[in-house]
């Protein structure tokens, strides 16, 4: 796939996951506490929509102390990413295939990251398009 081809598949996915979701905007609600077996408490942070409707639930990962605040943190960065960002997004990558169409024309991924003075701004564009359709190497967790 050329790298506009690229960013065109990535904005296509993004709209079209967006439009199964919840509408939006979502709210963060919680953390709510849960007793759970063992006697134990547990955090669990709530996505809803306006209606206060649950979008999705997000409970601590397994063994999370629970003021280490992964679950809630984890929570509002899935509300910050709601579908109120998809056509953003969609947009900025189509708009960046435009460009590349326009000034770039044929070059290979490759060749376009040789190509000055636009690279700079079509590679990170490339890079969540990559992301967002699974083809991009995620950097190794330390």
């Amino acid at each position: 796939m050329s790298p506009a081809e690229v960013l065109r598949a990535a904005a296509s996915k993004v709209r079209a996951t967006a439009k199964k979701a919840a509408p939006w905007p979502w709210n963060l609600d919680g953390p709510w506490w849960w007793d759970v077996a063992g006697g134990t408490a547990e955090a669990t942070t709530v996505i809803s929509t306006p209606a206060r409707d649950a979008v999705v639930v997000v409970p601590p990962p397994r063994g999370q102390v629970p003021a280490d605040g992964r679950a809630e943190g984890s929570a509002a960065w899935i509300a910050l990413m709601s579908p109120a960002l998809a056509e953003l997004l969609a947009a900025w990558l189509e708009a960046t295939a435009d460009e590349i169409d326009r000034l770039a024309g044929d070059l290979t991924e490759a060749e376009l990251a040789k190509y000055d003075p636009m690279t700079p701004t079509w590679m990170p564009a490339l890079a969540v398009a990559r992301h967002v359709l699974d083809t991009f190497p995620l950097p190794p967790s330390s």
